[in-house]
This record gives structure tokens, sequence and C-alpha cells, in this order.
């Protein structure tokens, strides 16, 4: 937050308190650190932080002042910090949401990585309703048999599911791009059924369509 960098180890959202602070207080230049204030809890009430019993340290890491309740004047809101702790559902939370806290923390410097996985995720994964539509369309091209589509469809989409999950936990620890990540499994299969779908079925409209015409002369 400019020339303050804060480091808390909990934080609590919904009451807007916290444990285990300790704030940098850097120069204008932001190249030096001229004092450090830990304190064991902290609580905050609109854009003003409060560290209780704090401890004030200069920077040569003497105790300048100690037992004293420290504010600051921090303009970032909290609400994206729900968003990365590590019992977070990113189902729970709307697109719209999630991308509004994506550039809040980007613009702090946060690794937004994980959170732009989890913001594909949620397109990849209504994406591939349209998926499962084409795999379904290619195997009816493919056979007639509905015992051996069903249950190739069957493995299929468990195949294209576990591809998705692998790759979204890739792409969540920065292995992988997120658009990569989310997309890839969808591109692949849902390509692989689109072009397939394209060779097999003008052969069997113009095959039935034959039969047709000769019906119609009988």
């Amino acid at each position: 937050e400019d020339n303050l960098m804060i480091d808390a180890r909990e934080v609590n959202v919904k009451e807007r308190t916290g444990e285990g602070i300790v704030c940098y207080k850097l120069s204008g230049d932001g190249l030096n650190v001229e004092r450090v204030v830990r304190a064991p809890v902290f609580s905050i009430e609109n854009r003003v932080w409060t560290l209780n019993n704090a401890t004030i340290y200069d920077t040569n890491g003497f105790v300048h002042e100690s037992n004293v309740d420290v504010q600051f004047e921090i303009d970032r809101p909290i609400s994206g910090l729900r968003l990365l702790g590590e019992d977070v559902k990113l189902r729970d939370y709307s697109l719209w949401q999630i991308g509004a806290d994506i550039e809040r923390l980007k613009k702090s410097g946060s690794n937004v990585e994980a959170l732009r996985t989890g913001w594909h995720m949620k397109l990849a994964y209504a994406a591939s309703l349209v998926v499962m539509s084409l795999v379904a369309v290619a195997l009816i091209t493919w056979k007639e048999n509905l015992y051996i589509n069903l249950g190739l469809g069957l493995v299929i989409t468990f195949i294209f599911y576990a591809i998705l999950t692998v790759s979204g936990t890739l792409g969540e620890n920065g292995r992988l791009s997120p658009i990569v990540a989310a997309w890839s499994p969808v591109v692949l299969v849902g390509g692989i059924s689109f072009l397939w779908t394209v060779y097999k079925v003008p052969p069997c409209f113009l095959s039935n369509l034959d039969k047709f015409k000769l019906f119609a002369i009988k």
C-alpha cells in the first residue's frame, strides 16, 4: 500500500480483525525501511487499521516503543482477501466478483494466477456442456450401437474432466498459463469432436438423401 508493506498471518474478513501483523514503513523512494511495527492483533474500521499492543522498532532493530496502539490508513479493501484462503471455493463466487478482486489484487502487486485460473475454469466448465454435446454427435455418426456409444461417452467424459482438473491445478500453481490450463482440454476434445462431425455428417446426410429419393420414386 504505497510506502507501506503489510504481512498478516490471519485476517477475518467478516469480523474485520486479524492476528500476527507486521508493517514495514518505507521511505519516500521506497528503497529503505524507516521503521517496523509488530502487533499480535489488529482491527479494521473503514480504511483505518489499528494495531493493538504494538511494538515499534527502528531501522537498527532496537525497540523504539512498545505496548502502544498504532493506526495506519489503508485504501486497499480487504474484500479480495477472502479469495486467497486455502479453503476458499471459487465456485461460490460470481465471475464479476472474482474479476473485480483480480484487478484490485493485481494493482497491489499480489499473485493472481490462481484467481485468473479459477475465473477461466468457471467459463471452461460452462463450455464443457457444449463439448459433451459435440462428443455425443460425433459418437452417433461413428457407431449406431447405443451401448457402445454410452460406454465410450462415459470414458471420454471421465478423461475430459480428469485432464481439466489436472491442468487447472497446474494453472493455480503457476506451472501453466491460466488460459492454457482452463481451455486446452476444451479445445482438444471439442475440436476433435467437431472435426469428426464435420467430416462424417455430409456423407451421412447424402446417403440418407439418396434413400429418401429412392423411396419417393417407388
